[in-house]
């Protein structure tokens, strides 16, 4: 709301200048033995920063930190969510070209791409649970209905029927369907909620992973992988754990250039 009414530049430094905003990012920060110096002469090309792709007025533009302005990358496909795949095509575009300039860099090039793709998506987590509040209504106006014609169903939502939404239907459009209707109704709503319950435990779980992931991030393990060389090297075997380590990583480097030239 605060920058509802200033121009775009004003409200970069505005996100720029805000303190929760640097906390939160600075808090990602991963901690290090050592203070690398950046070249004078480097573009900063390798600077590692965020570069967004959204969509405007059937448009698709790059939104880079380094650069001036926006981009423009070519007009959206048709579709609510086509442009995102003019977005891929751009994203696989950069990722070749760096894959292409690190392996004409030489044979000690170790051709490291580091990419993280993420999108800008709703909490799943909170779309479930509206879901299941919808299912809840729906369910209790199903159970009232049959209860006024005599059935005998149990009323275990408890949800104030005044907060439901428009959309679902109302207990005059429910007692034109049949009992069996109802029924199938009800059964239906049981079995959307504990599917969404389920998808709601997974991404709880999905989080969890990420706590371990963002600590694991945080955390400087340079001065255990001295240690580590250290020990191999007292045993004599510091050589060989490199040359596996080197086959490992060169590996891994091709997998991932055989999955992104997919």
């Amino acid at each position: 709301e605060f920058t509802a009414a200033i121009d775009p530049e004003m409200k970069g430094y505005a996100i720029s200048n805000s303190e929760p905003v640097r906390r939160a990012h600075n808090s990602f920060r991963q901690q290090s033995s050592f203070e690398i110096v950046q070249d004078k002469d480097d573009k900063g090309d390798d600077a590692f920063h965020f570069v967004s792709y959204v969509c405007h007025e059937g448009k698709v533009y790059e939104l880079d930190g380094l650069k001036k302005g926006p981009v423009l990358i070519g007009e959206a496909p048709p579709g609510d969510c086509a442009w995102a795949e003019k977005a891929r095509e751009e994203v696989k575009r950069r990722i070749e070209a760096y894959a292409a300039s690190s392996t004409n860099a030489g044979a000690d090039s170790s051709g490291e791409l580091r990419f993280q793709l993420m999108a800008v998506v709703g909490n799943r987590i909170m779309e479930a649970e509206k879901s299941i509040e919808r299912e809840r209504y729906l369910r209790q106006r199903a159970n009232i209905s049959l209860v006024s014609r005599g059935e005998e169903v149990e009323l275990t939502d408890e949800v104030d029927d005044d907060d439901a939404s428009a959309d679902i239907p109302t207990f005059e459009e429910l007692s034109e369907r049949e009992i069996p209707a109802l029924q199938s109704m009800v059964a239906t709503c049981t079995s959307n909620i504990s599917e969404l319950n389920k998808q709601i435990e997974a991404e709880k779980k999905k989080r969890q992973k990420w706590e371990k992931e963002n600590a694991l991030r945080r955390s400087d393990l340079v001065p255990l992988a001295l240690c580590a060389m250290r020990h191999l090297a007292r045993t004599g075997q510091l050589v060989s754990a490199m040359e596996k380590g080197k086959a490992a990583h060169l590996k891994r480097v091709e997998e991932k250039k055989a999955a992104a030239a997919r």
